[in-house]
C-alpha cells in the first residue's frame, strides 16, 4: 500500500480517545484531506509536550504518515488560540463534531464544509445565533454528502415554492403542496423553505420547522444509534426550562 505523507495541514480536532497504553486515537477534520484518523503515540504519557493541543475544537497544523486508513501523527502546532466553548455552546460544538464523525468518510475532502464549520464554531459562542447557525450547518452538511434538500420548487408540479402554502416534505423526493395536515408528516411552510433556501434569518416558528425537517432527514443517514450530543442538548434545554436537573426531552438545539 502506498505511503501517504502530509505536512502541516490546517485541521480541527474532532475527538480523541485512549489508544493502547499511552497513546490517543485522534479524529481531525482537515481542510485538504477531509476527516482523518491518526495515532498520537505517547500522548497520554507525562513526557508528551502537545497534549493540550489535542482538545476538541482546537485549530492546529498537523503532519502525519499513513499506509492505510489510520495514520501516525508526526507533528502538531497551534494555528490560533483554541475555541473556548462553554455551556450550551459546548454542547452545540460536540453536536457538530459528532455529525462530522458519523457522516463523513475518511479522506474525502470537503474544503467548503471546513470553512463553514470554522464559521459555525464562532457563531455558536453567541447564544442568540446558536439555533440558526446549527440549521445552516446541517443544511450545508447534507449538500456536501450528496443529500442536499430541494427547497425552491414543488417536486410534484414544478411550481416555485410559495410563502403562503404549506408543504409535505418527502425526504427521498422533496416538497409537495399539502391540502391537509396529518400526523407523521414533515409539514413545513413555504416561508420556512424560502428562508432556508436563501439562508435568511428565521422566526422562532420557522426555526422550529427547519429543525424538525433537517433532523428528520439527517436521521435517515445517521442510522439508529442516537447522537450523544443531542441527548446533552435535550438535558440542557430541560434544565433551562425547569431550573433544575432533568432527563432527556425536547430541545431547540
Amino acid at each position: 500500500m502506498q505511503r501517504q505523507t502530509a505536512e502541516m495541514q490546517p485541521s480541527f480536532v474532532l475527538h480523541a480517545r485512549k489508544f493502547r497504553e499511552t497513546s490517543l486515537l485522534v479524529e481531525f477534520f482537515t481542510h485538504r484531506f477531509g476527516r482523518v484518523g491518526v495515532v498520537a503515540r505517547g500522548a497520554r504519557s507525562g513526557k508528551y509536550a502537545h497534549g493540550a493541543l489535542l482538545q476538541p475544537f482546537s485549530l492546529v497544523k498537523i503532519s502525519w504518515v499513513a499506509r492505510g486508513d489510520l495514520g501516525t501523527l508526526t507533528a502538531v502546532e497551534r494555528e490560533v488560540a483554541p475555541n473556548r466553548l462553554q455551556g450550551r455552546a459546548l454542547a452545540c460544538g460536540f453536536y457538530l463534531n459528532e455529525l462530522l464523525i458519523r457522516l463523513l468518510t475518511r479522506h474525502d475532502p470537503h474544503p467548503q464544509l471546513f470553512e463553514c464549520y470554522e464559521v459555525t464554531l464562532q457563531s455558536i459562542v453567541d447564544h442568540d445565533q446558536q439555533t440558526h447557525a446549527l440549521r445552516l450547518f446541517e443544511r450545508r452538511l447534507l449538500d456536501e454528502i450528496g443529500y442536499g434538500l430541494i427547497l425552491d420548487h414543488d417536486v410534484s408540479s414544478g411550481a416555485a415554492i410559495q410563502a403562503d402554502i404549506r408543504y409535505d416534505y418527502h425526504p427521498e423526493v422533496g416538497p409537495m403542496a399539502s391540502a391537509t395536515e396529518g400526523d407523521g408528516r414533515i409539514s413545513v411552510s413555504g416561508a420556512t423553505l424560502i428562508a432556508m433556501d436563501h439562508g435568511k434569518a428565521m422566526s422562532v416558528e420557522q426555526l422550529r420547522e427547519a429543525r424538525f425537517l433537517l433532523q428528520k432527514v439527517l436521521s435517515r443517514y445517521l442510522g439508529e444509534k442516537p447522537l450523544k450530543s443531542r441527548e446533552l442538548l435535550h438535558v440542557q434545554h430541560n434544565q433551562k426550562k425547569t431550573g433544575r436537573p432533568s432527563g432527556p426531552g425536547n430541545s431547540e438545539g
